[in-house]
């Protein structure tokens, strides 16, 4: 009998409960009790939805520049590439990617002009991909920046078209 009475007297609470959320449903809303509000929970699935997919495409389009620039700095390490043109590739690239992205890529050579900037951010990418070599690489990175301080000496950068892939000529072909 005391079971019966337990029962009676929660479902009692908790009636008294769902009558109080339907007459106060800005409190139902502001404590997440709003069950009854189907149609809004849907619109909020829709848009988190929404948000995931353009979450994911942003995710693609990351991935892709990050593959583009390991391929365009694995082709400066083989000779495929001069550093001019791995430059002009890499300020391709980062013409598609989002402001943040660019002013993030900004702040890591502060007052560096785009195309020396560029440069120095395939340089960068060299000395990453060296260090993951067996006995650490080759000495690239360093005569990159040779190439680039030399350059400098002599006035301003002024980078190449990139051309299709990276490569200087129209077929696509290593120099």
């Amino acid at each position: 009998m005391n079971f019966s009475r337990a029962f009676l007297a929660l479902g009692a609470v908790l009636a008294a409960l769902a009558g109080v959320l339907c007459l106060f449903p800005g409190a139902a809303s502001r404590l997440g009790l709003d069950f009854w509000d189907v149609p809004e929970l849907g619109l909020e699935t829709q848009r988190a939805e929404a948000y995931g997919t353009e979450l994911d495409r942003d995710a693609e389009e990351v991935l892709g520049r990050v593959a583009a620039k390991a391929e365009t700095a694995r082709g400066v390490m083989e000779g495929r590439l001069t550093l001019g043109h791995a430059a002009a590739r890499f300020r391709a690239l980062d013409a598609g990617a989002p402001p943040r992205t660019r002013q993030v890529l900004a702040e890591h050579f502060p007052g560096v002009p785009e195309d020396e900037r560029c440069c120095r951010e395939v340089i960068a990418w060299v000395v990453q991909m060296e260090q993951r070599q067996p006995g650490g690489g080759t000495d690239c990175s360093r005569r990159l920046t040779a190439e680039l301080e030399d350059a400098l000496r002599h006035g301003p950068l002024s980078l190449p078209d990139p051309g299709p892939a990276g490569y200087p000529d129209q077929e696509g072909t290593p120099p």
